[in-house]
């Protein structure tokens, strides 16, 4: 990136480790001599998303989920002892 004004808070930004830059001990430190140690793969497991929510948990409706919410909220507040009127 040429332009430093584009950059903003929150934005990934995907670089080759050999570029340095990046103290592992450190963070990003902008020197070229500081070159991340590599993680490796720590196994042959393919990344799915059986933990995902959307899968693992059936749809509902906005209104059946506010329910469970309120439910949770109130469940919160009484362990608390805090009226659930607030």
């Amino acid at each position: 990136m040429r332009d430093l004004r584009g950059i903003a808070p929150g934005m990934v930004f995907m670089m080759k480790s050999s570029s340095g830059g990046y103290s592992s001990d450190l963070g990003w430190t902008g020197k070229k001599t500081d070159i991340p140690t590599l993680i490796e793969p720590s196994g042959t497991e393919v990344e799915g998303d059986d933990d995902d929510l959307g899968v693992v948990m059936p749809w509902q409706t906005l209104i059946q989920h506010n329910d469970q919410v309120v439910a949770e909220l109130k469940r919160v507040l009484s362990a608390f002892d805090i009226p659930g009127h607030l």
